[in-house]
């Protein structure tokens, strides 16, 4: 029986962030920060400065 060959492995650097309605303007600029820096950005939310509650932010984050 043939060994499978190992996964793949990536360079790549991948991280989220998110933010409630406070931090908006703050994760845009930390966004764009990351991605000069070369890292690719999974940005969780959210985007208006509506009110949202924090924990389902840290939940699509983690």
């Amino acid at each position: 029986m043939q060994t499978p060959p190992p996964p793949a492995v990536s360079n790549k650097k991948v991280i989220a962030i998110g933010t409630d309605h406070g931090g908006v303007d703050l994760k845009a600029a930390l966004k764009a920060d990351l991605i000069e820096q070369g890292y690719e950005v999974v940005d969780c939310g959210t985007n208006t400065k509506d009110a949202v509650d924090y924990p389902d932010i840290a939940l699509a984050v983690a």
